[in-house]
């Protein structure tokens, strides 16, 4: 039975929900609250070591809290922070990086220092979006954002996270009759419209890119990049260019470093700022690395490499060298690393390793496998690649320990 309490909201759990106690000590978790508020909430889920509510009346508010922009918030499922202000986002994403690097990770990192990088554009940064497709009764494909509760569908006119050139083409596709679907299951295809900073036409298409899509160009860092238009790239630009410059500071800063290997590569986006060492890049798609061995060539790079196939079993053979000289450069989906690369690791370990992640619970994860190894992490940045949603970008490197 649903029921209403007076709760107070201490921090925000990675994922965007606030938390607090009730008076019997367990944590309620509240969306759409913001830390130091006082609020009256219904509890709409009612476990025995956890709880949910819904805000009813905010008692009394955050001096952060703002006025959520977005006609679709709350009801959209993408964005949780619009009702926060910026800066206090990016201060609770760097803590949420701390506790879940701790909790999971079993780092101990209260008095570490943690590089942060905000986002200077908050809103319009992002060069693709993916819309999911319902077909209405009337035969016509609805195409938006699956909801807050995981399963309606809400219909947009523009995203206020997508560039403007991306918003312009949302219209087109929801004016699309039935028409594009899957065949096997009689049921119209996931819409994925995508921007380019060096590429004229900004392209939609529906399910896999289709072949001959011309390459997308980006400039990131004054170089232009060629990525396939289904290919994996960062969205937020600005962002992206912080990270690629990060990883090359990095590795520069490491003495003795004269091999690179990049696992999970995608079009070599963040090896293709390294100069100086040899590089081979491993990627499962062979469309991402024909196009890094094209950035490669066009950049004058005869030091890098990019191979197709299996990143745990390339791994496995890539390791076998120049141990005491290697960085391990990796960069996951968001699933993380499989066991293959755990095991690579243990087999052949590599003198550093610069996990680049775009989830902290798999990173943590990975790390309670890593760090019993041998491994010491040196340093720590939390990127917020996704201003006013739950996600952002972190790195960790992280060092043989041979003492």
């Amino acid at each position: 039975m649903e029921r209403e309490e007076i709760l107070e909201i201490d921090n925000i759990a990675y994922g965007g929900d606030g938390a607090g106690r009730l008076e019997d000590g367990r944590v309620c978790f509240v969306p759409f609250s913001a830390p130091g508020e006082k609020l009256k909430v219904n509890i709409v889920k009612d476990n025995k070591n956890f709880c949910r509510g819904e805000i009813v009346e905010v008692i009394e508010a955050s001096t952060n809290r703002v006025d959520p922009p977005c006609q679709y918030f709350g009801e959209c499922g993408g964005c949780a922070y619009q009702h926060i202000e910026y800066d206090e986002q990016v201060l609770i994403k760097e803590a949420q990086f701390r506790q879940v690097l701790k909790r999971i990770g079993g780092l101990d990192i209260d008095q570490d220092d943690v590089e942060v990088v905000s986002s200077s554009n908050k809103w319009n940064y992002r060069n693709r979006i993916s819309l999911n497709a319902r077909r209405s009764e009337t035969d016509e494909v609805i195409y938006g954002f699956i909801g807050r509760d995981n399963r309606s569908l809400v219909r947009i006119k523009e995203c206020l996270l997508a560039q403007p050139p991306v918003n312009e083409l949302v219209p087109d596709l929801n004016k699309t009759k039935w028409g594009h679907k899957n065949r096997q299951r009689d049921r119209p295809l996931r819409a994925t419209i995508r921007h380019a900073s060096g590429n004229k036409e900004t392209v939609a298409f529906y399910g896999k890119a289709p072949v001959g899509l011309p390459w997308r160009r980006e400039v990131y860092n004054d170089r232009e990049f060629v990525m396939p238009a289904g290919s994996f790239s960062q969205v937020n630009r600005e962002v992206a260019e912080a990270l690629q410059r990060m990883c090359a500071d990095v590795i520069a800063s490491l003495q003795g470093c004269t091999f690179v290997i990049d696992a999970f590569c995608g079009s070599g986006f963040l090896s293709m700022g390294l100069r100086g060492v040899k590089v081979v890049g491993l990627e499962i798609d062979p469309k991402g690395v024909e196009a890094a061995n094209f950035n490669a060539q066009e950049q004058s790079l005869d030091t890098h490499k990019y191979i197709a196939g299996d990143v745990n079993k390339l791994l496995r053979q890539r390791l076998g060298k120049l141990i005491g000289e290697t960085v391990l450069i990796l960069d996951p989906p968001r699933a993380g690393v499989g066991p293959g690369t755990i095991k690579a690791i243990s087999k052949r370990s590599p003198k550093w390793i610069l996990y680049v992640s775009c989830d902290p619970g798999t990173l943590g994860r990975d790390l309670k496998e890593i760090l019993p190894l041998g491994y010491k992490h040196k340093k720590l940045a939390m990127l917020d690649m996704f201003p006013q949603t739950s996600h952002f970008e972190s790195l960790i490197l992280l060092e043989l320990d041979n003492a």
